[in-house]
């Protein structure tokens, strides 16, 4: 009698299916690795440009400010004045000569939703008078974080000649597996006198 194979026994088949589902699972993992450490990258990205968009805007204005007008430092909010043109003449002067100084500006975190959006607490804010501006998003939260122990989102302190800024954002990842901050800091010249 001649026996021919005609397929795999079913110890066979059951081994081969049981190989597959171990090569699936690892490549599973693997792929779900790379989705978890591109979305860790994406929102590290997102703090920082953050971070460096309200850096951008808060030395802009506070390199305009009055070094003679800026609240008592260190502090998580400022209040200074700029000099402009109150009158209209097209100069920064008054009729007698004096600097035009413009109404009490404030840099903060927007913790009373003085812009009425229902975001608060994680906006940067510039008050002018009644206007509101929001100069960045995501700042990170006052209380203790892993890594970021009793440092505040935002944080200014006076140094020679101008103003030293710390700003510090954060993103969480989708599903939140990971809350990234990001901190820069930069010193600040103050021009006017």
């Amino acid at each position: 009698m001649n026996k021919t194979n005609r397929g795999f026994t079913l110890v066979e088949l059951l081994f081969a299916a049981s190989i597959a589902v171990v090569i699936l699972g690892a490549a599973l993992g693997v792929m779900m690795q790379v989705q978890d450490t591109g979305n860790v990258l994406e929102m590290r990205a997102a703090a920082r440009t953050e971070a460096q968009r309200a850096l951008l805007a808060v030395s802009r204005e506070l390199g305009q400010a009055s070094l003679a007008s800026l609240s008592v430092l260190p502090g998580e909010s400022i209040r200074y004045r700029v000099a402009v043109d109150a009158d209209g003449d097209g100069t920064l002067l008054d009729a007698k000569g004096q600097v035009e100084w413009s109404a009490e500006r404030v840099i903060q975190r927007d913790s009373a939703d003085a812009n009425h959006d229902g975001i608060g607490a994680e906006q940067l804010v510039l008050i002018n008078g009644s206007g509101v501006t929001v100069l960045a998003n995501g700042l990170a939260p006052d209380e203790a974080h892993e890594g970021t122990a009793g440092q505040p989102g935002l944080w200014f302190e006076s140094v020679p000649g101008g103003v030293r800024v710390i700003i510090r954002t954060q993103a969480t990842t989708h599903p939140k597996r990971h809350v990234l901050t990001e901190a820069l800091s930069e010193t600040v010249s103050v021009r006017n006198p």
